[in-house]
């Protein structure tokens, strides 16, 4: 019987299937430890300006919530390239250590903060709600809402200057007492603050191009259930819908008695797709509301929310009873096309600016109010002196009562 023969194999062989694996394998090390050496490179780097605006955050926030936060960002983003140096380290113990308390640490504090985080619903019969329809919903655990909006908002009145030139001093001082001022009040007021904020929607729109159409604030003052309320619905300039908006506006709905209702449309570019849709939502909204008086519905916007006046006007020029314009950006070819005239010569428009305006030049307003004349449509117009941009929270009763009386008398 033949037997197949065994042929011992050679420690050279095993050697060098040997040494062909290990190579493999520092070869496999080396493309792993290079691949993580640039993703933590490239995340310190990242890192850089958001510990730059966590420090702000920490400075200048006025609310626990906001300090939390910041602090949590601070202690947590350092974190993952201590575990990244521990692993060229012999004796590592100590780094490990630090790493993990600190991560631990900025969850706990992250847990702390949403749990003071607004729950987003309304107080069992409140007068002011936030509304969600379509795609839209509230977003508890978004840093718009873990951050709170008056906090961001100061925020941005320390970054946005380094970006925007029309930011001067005057302008930056000016917003910012004037947010301390609206949302110092608001915070007394759980109503409001239950709400939270959509402001997450508005970063939505910056950094993925995307506007969510189907969210609104809603104001209805009491009143008796038999009486339907006229209706302002306002459009949000640049950078989002601030709750501080809708409590201003409230001064003028208790007073005057009429409800307001805000959509929102990310940051406010209410040309692009989309805006005429969520103005015309809400418009129908408000038409079917028992609570509100469909033949008296006006339009409103502030700064670039006067372009989604001058397009919902266009698109629905029948179904408005008049149009108010507080320091906007205004289009002509919008307002002055045929149709436009044709519907609006017997009905009112009211039109706000402040003479000190330099991001909408005042001249630039006169020039549109003097070619709306001329075709004959009725426009009052109202130019405060010294008054910049920001006119709607610097001279708010000012500017409700001018509202008012005009919304009392048209």
């Amino acid at each position: 019987m033949n037997e197949t023969p065994v042929v011992p194999v050679s420690r050279g062989g095993v050697s060098l299937r040997s040494g062909l694996n290990q190579a493999g394998m520092a070869k496999t090390r080396f493309v792993l430890r290079f691949v993580v050496s640039v993703t933590m490179t490239l995340y310190i780097i990242f890192l850089v300006p958001i510990y730059i605006l966590a420090g702000l955050l920490l400075a200048h926030a006025e609310t626990c919530q906001g300090r939390l936060f910041a602090m949590a960002v601070i202690l947590g983003c350092p974190a993952p390239v201590m575990f990244w140096i521990a692993s060229y380290l012999r004796r590592k113990r100590g780094i490990l250590t630090v790493a993990l308390a600190s991560g631990m640490t900025a969850v706990l504090l992250l847990g702390i903060d949403y749990y003071l985080t607004p729950e987003g619903l309304p107080m069992k019969g409140a007068e002011v709600r936030s509304c969600f329809t379509g795609t839209t919903a509230y977003q508890r655990s978004s840093m718009a809402n873990l951050v709170p909006e008056m906090d961001q908002l100061v925020l941005a009145s320390y970054v946005i200057p380094t970006m925007d030139r029309l930011m001067d001093e005057r302008n930056t001082m000016e917003l910012r007492a004037q947010i301390l001022a609206v949302y110092g009040e608001m915070r007394c007021s759980p109503k409001f603050e239950c709400l939270g904020s959509v402001l997450n929607q508005t970063y939505q729109d910056l950094f993925l191009r995307h506007a969510a159409v189907g969210h609104f604030y809603e104001y209805i003052p009491d009143a008796p259930a038999s009486r339907r309320l006229p209706v302002v619905i306002f459009l949000h300039g640049s950078l989002g819908n601030f709750r501080g908006y809708l409590w201003v506006w409230k001064r003028l709905a208790d007073e005057y008695g009429f409800a307001i209702v805000a959509p929102t449309f990310g940051a406010g570019n209410w040309d692009e797709s989309g805006g005429g849709d969520a103005i015309e939502q809400v418009r129908r909204y408000c038409s079917l509301h028992p609570q509100m008086d469909a033949s008296r519905i006006y339009l409103a916007g502030l700064s670039n929310g006067g372009r989604g006046v001058c397009i919902g006007a266009r698109r629905a020029p029948n179904a408005y009873r008049g149009l108010i314009f507080i320091s906007p950006v205004l289009e002509p070819e919008e307002l002055l096309t045929a149709p436009f005239v044709s519907a609006w010569k017997d009905k009112p428009i009211l039109l706000l600016h402040g003479t000190a305006d330099n991001r909408i030049p005042v001249d630039y307003i006169k020039e549109a109010e003097q070619s709306i004349r001329r075709l004959g449509i009725p426009l009052e117009s109202q130019f405060y002196e010294g008054q910049t941009h920001f006119l709607f929270f610097t001279i708010r009763d000012q500017v409700c009562g001018r509202i008012g009386n005009w919304l009392r008398n048209n």
